[in-house]
């Protein structure tokens, strides 16, 4: 086992596998929500072209699997993004 890789973390610190916090139950961390809602609360407000900095083909969809991936971890976080992702206008 490499040395390196392994680190004692204490019970009331934030203990983190692969983007997901895992202290009690595996979750998305709160940053990520919260990001994910901004970017939907900017999208309803200012249009979706506003928020496709990186140039992805269909936006909308890429939006749903990131909101599906926080629902698979957390289904109550997941269901507000969700209403918001329906609210805005992909046309």
């Amino acid at each position: 086992m490499h040395q390196s890789m392994t680190a004692v973390l204490p019970r009331a610190g934030r203990q983190t596998i692969g983007r997901r916090v895992v202290n009690d139950r595996p979750h998305v961390s709160r940053a990520d929500v919260d990001r994910l809602r901004a970017i939907l609360h900017i999208c309803a407000r200012h249009g979706p072209s506003t928020q496709n900095r990186a140039g992805v083909p269909d936006l909308g969809a890429h939006l749903a699997g990131r909101i599906s991936w926080v629902a698979q971890h957390d289904p109550a976080r997941g269901g507000r993004p969700l209403t918001a992702l329906e609210a805005v206008g992909w046309t």
